[in-house]
């Protein structure tokens, strides 16, 4: 059933923390159970992997576009 917003009588900001991203085969349907590592924050896989020692620019040459990339990060309940 689609639903519709009508109407919002306030907001509140909520602090996004604790990004993850994980690599997974193209065409996955459901997010991987492991292989999960530490994020700075929303930026491209190629940076997040370079941050944490597992690539480099001189190392070998990575097909970035071939696999698909997952990110997920925490939401603190209000």
């Amino acid at each position: 059933m689609a639903g519709r917003v009508r109407a919002v009588s306030g907001h509140e900001r909520l602090a996004v923390t604790a990004w993850e991203l994980c690599e997974a085969a193209p065409g996955a349907d459901a997010a991987p159970a492991s292989g999960w590592i530490g994020a700075t924050g929303p930026c491209t896989a190629a940076s997040a992997l370079r941050a944490a020692g597992q690539w480099s620019l001189d190392g070998p040459a990575r097909a970035f576009d071939k696999r698909d990339w997952w990110w997920r990060a925490q939401v603190p309940l209000a």
